[in-house]
């Protein structure tokens, strides 16, 4: 499994350096969207979202903003909370909400950066 995203914004980076510090009860890779496309030859734009995808026998299945961080809280084993948050994501009303503060943040994640630092 692996956790995509953008390694241009360092809100991003940011991000993502929080996240590695959980346990997941699974091994999830976090790789910058560039290097992913070159190893798997894929053309991501990471520029308009995050990704979480899972390699199958089958296929990829890949999940995107709001979707792609759901999945990947879904599997921390330390933090009940986000844990949590990643369940509410199933919910019809929440998921709404939440892909819709996912576009919000993406919109200024750096201004928000600036804002967090």
């Amino acid at each position: 499994m692996f956790f995509i995203y953008d390694d241009n914004c360092r809100f991003c980076k940011d991000w993502i350096q929080v996240m590695k510090h959980f346990k997941y009860k699974s091994d999830i890779q976090f790789i910058n969207c560039e290097q992913y496309n070159t190893d798997y030859n894929e053309n991501l734009d990471c520029k308009s979202s995050s990704y979480f995808i899972i390699h199958e026998k089958s296929g990829n299945k890949i999940y995107s903003g709001a979707a792609g961080a759901s999945h990947l809280f879904r599997r921390i084993s330390n933090n009940r909370v986000l844990k949590c948050l990643g369940y509410l994501y199933l919910i019809p009303p929440i998921n709404f909400l939440m892909d819709l503060g996912y576009f919000i943040v993406k919109k200024n994640r750096n201004k928000l950066r600036k804002i967090l630092k």
